[in-house]
This record gives structure tokens, C-alpha cells and sequence, in this order.
């Protein structure tokens, strides 16, 4: 299996729909209401931002896109995996962790030293293929308060003794 990260030159319709369609999957996750989700325009001036870091890059298999990777480099020889896609047909058929292993080798060649990774609780698809790639330190929490009841959940998870709800 060839996989090879590509800058990208041209934007595509293409990648910008990936970059939408990964914002809205997580609106889906955590039940959002429709107008907060992600347009098209949005999701272009999001990937036109991404662009400018050199930090973005379309994942290929054997010539084929199957997604995408966005990371920030950081102080202390530090990496931010800050978003990673695969469409859909690509999911659970060992792409993701081959994918996660080259940019791993990527980073460590680039002289990184850790790499971190943000996911949100309701996504434990996510979280358990992240460890399975090999995150196994838990870095940060980030908490929430919500000032309108609206965005309320109601699924609550323990961490570290304290009962707190998943957003």
C-alpha cells in the first residue's frame, strides 16, 4: 500500500467537501442544530486558512485520495494532529492506523518529539482508534459551560473521579 501525503497545489471541490464533511460529522455527534452546520463557502475559507500553514495535506492511497490530515507544528519540538479525515468507504479497514504511522515517521523526522491530539468524549470510535495508534498519555482536559440550556447533553462520563457530561 503506497500512501503518500500531497501539498495541496489547486483547490478542489473535492477537498473542500472533505473539509465540510468532517465538521459536520462532528455537528452530527454531538446532535447540533442544523444552522450551526458547516456550508460549503465556510468549509472553502477554512481549507484557504489551512493553505497558508503548509500544515495540510491530502492523504493518497496507491494514487487514490481517501482524505486528509491538517496538523500545527509547535514550541518544544511539539506536533497538534488537529484534524485527520478519511471518507467514508475508507473507515475500518486499517487505513486510518497506516495513515497515523507515516505521519508519525514524518514528524519524527522533522525532529518532533510528542504529538497530541484533541477528540471530543462522544466520539469513542475515535478515542479508540487514537490509542490504538499509540496516544496513550492523557495530556489536557478541556471543560465547557454552557450559558443557554439548548446545548445541554445529558450523557454523563466519570474522569478521574468527577462525574462530568459529554459533549
Amino acid at each position: 500500500m503506497k500512501i503518500e501525503f500531497n501539498v495541496v497545489e489547486i483547490i478542489k471541490d473535492t477537498d473542500i467537501k472533505m473539509v465540510r464533511d468532517f465538521f459536520n460529522f462532528h455537528r452530527t455527534l454531538t446532535k447540533s442544530d442544523k444552522e450551526h452546520y458547516m456550508s460549503y463557502e465556510t468549509a472553502r475559507e477554512t481549507l484557504d486558512e489551512w493553505l497558508k500553514t503548509d500544515n495540510f495535506r491530502i492523504v493518497c492511497v496507491n494514487d487514490l485520495v481517501v482524505g486528509f490530515i491538517y496538523y500545527k507544528l509547535g514550541g518544544q519540538d511539539f506536533a497538534w494532529l488537529e484534524d485527520i479525515f478519511l471518507k467514508e468507504e475508507f473507515r475500518g479497514k486499517g487505513y486510518g492506523k497506516k495513515i497515523v504511522s507515516k505521519f508519525f515517521k514524518m514528524l519524527k523526522t522533522e525532529g518532533v518529539v510528542s504529538c497530541v491530539v484533541n477528540v471530543i468524549p462522544r466520539n469513542e470510535v475515535a478515542i479508540k482508534f487514537y490509542i490504538e495508534c499509540g496516544f496513550n498519555h492523557l495530556n489536557m482536559l478541556e471543560l465547557r459551560v454552557n450559558f443557554d440550556p439548548k446545548y445541554d447533553k445529558t450523557d454523563e462520563i466519570e474522569i478521574l473521579g468527577h462525574k462530568l457530561i459529554k459533549y
